[in-house]
C-alpha cells in the first residue's frame, strides 16, 4: 500500500507537533508493506524556503533537514508524471535532492504558476480582486463592485451557507453545483457524462491532473470550504498534493477545509484513495490481506 503525506505532516514531524507520529509510521513501514511515497509538490514547497528566510545559510540548513526527512520517510521512493506527460504516473526512486535540482532549474514555471494562481484567487473577493488589477495597471470589475465568482454563484443560484451544509458526498449531488460544473466543463470539451472519473484517471496523469484540478477550483469558486485570498500559493501545492496523493491509497492532511475540498474531489471523480487528518492516521493499520 502506498500513503501519501501532505507536507504539512512533514512539518509536523519536523517541529515535533505530534508525539508518536513518526513512531507510528515506522511501525507502518516495518512489514515491508506500506510505502510512504513524495513527489514534486512536496520538493516544491520545500523550495519555497530559499525565498522566505533572508539568511542563505540558514536557509539551506533548513533545506537540508526538509530533504533529509523526507527521504528517510519516503526511502526515496517517488511518483512522478508520466514520461514526456503522456500515460499514467511513474513510481520511481530518486533523492529528494535530485528532484530540487530540476524543481530550482525550472522555478521560473513555478514562479509563472504562482502569479496564475494569484490571478484566479483574486475573484474572490472584490478588495483582492481591485488590489491585483491595481499592481497590473488595468482597473477592472466583472460587475459593480461583484467579484466573478459570486457573478458565477448567483448566475446558478447557488448560495455558500447553504452549499456549505453538505456532505463531501452529497455536495456534487446538489442541482445548482452540477449546473454550475457543466458550465465550466463546457470549456473544456466536457460535459457531467463525458468528463474522465474513475479508471481513466489512473490511466493518465497528465488527464487527472486537469481533472482533478478543475474540480478542486470548482470548489473553490462556489464557496465549499474555501480559502481565503491570501492562501493562492498554498492552493496551488494543495492541488499538485492531491493530484498525485490520487495515485495512492491513503492520503493524510492536516487541514480540515482542504481535506474536506479533496474528499469531495474524489468522492465525485471515483477516486479511491482515503484522505484521513493526522488522529485518524494516528490509529489507522494497513488492512488486513483477505
Amino acid at each position: 500500500m502506498r500513503v501519501y503525506l501532505d507536507q504539512n505532516i512533514f512539518m509536523a514531524l519536523l517541529k515535533g507537533e505530534k508525539p508518536g507520529l513518526r513512531e507510528h509510521i515506522d511501525a507502518q513501514k516495518a512489514n515491508g508493506t506500506v510505502a510512504f511515497p513524495y513527489s514534486p509538490a512536496h520538493i516544491e514547497e520545500v523550495a519555497v524556503i530559499f525565498r522566505e528566510m533572508e539568511d542563505p545559510e540558514l536557509a539551506r540548513a533548513r533545506v537540508v533537514e526538509n530533504l533529509s526527512l523526507i527521504g528517510d520517510v519516503s526511502g526515496r521512493w517517488e511518483l512522478l508524471p508520466g514520461l514526456g506527460n503522456v500515460g499514467p504516473s511513474r513510481y520511481v526512486q530518486e533523492t529528494p535532492e535530485v528532484c530540487l535540482g530540476r524543481v530550482m532549474e525550472d522555478y521560473d514555471l513555478t514562479l509563472s504558476a504562482e502569479e496564475n494562481e494569484r490571478f484566479q484567487m483574486s475573484f474572490k473577493s472584490a478588495a483582492a480582486f481591485d488590489q491585483v488589477q491595481e499592481e497590473f495597471g488595468t482597473p477592472l470589475r466583472a460587475g459593480p463592485g461583484v467579484p466573478l465568482h459570486e457573478t458565477k454563484r448567483q448566475r446558478h443560484g447557488i448560495e455558500v451557507q447553504r452549499i456549505s451544509n453538505l456532505s463531501e458526498t452529497a455536495i456534487f449531488a446538489d442541482t445548482q453545483v452540477r449546473e454550475g460544473l457543466e458550465a465550466k466543463l463546457w470549456n473544456y470539451g466536457w460535459d457531467l457524462t463525458t468528463m474522465p472519473t474513475g479508471a481513466a484517471l489512473s490511466e493518465s496523469h497528465k488527464i487527472r491532473e486537469v481533472v482533478v484540478n478543475l474540480v478542486l477550483a470548482y470548489l473553490e469558486e462556489i464557496g465549499y470550504r474555501a480559502d481565503a485570498f491570501e492562501k493562492y500559493r498554498s492552493r496551488m501545492h494543495d492541488v499538485t498534493h492531491a493530484i498525485y496523493a490520487a495515485e495512492t491509497d491513503v492520503f493524510v492532511t492536516g487541514d480540515k477545509r482542504y481535506r474536506q475540498r479533496v474528499k469531495a474531489a474524489y468522492s465525485f471523480l471515483g477516486i479511491s484513495t482515503k484522505v484521513l487528518s493526522i488522529d485518524e492516521f494516528m490509529v489507522w493499520k494497513q488492512p488486513a490481506a483477505s
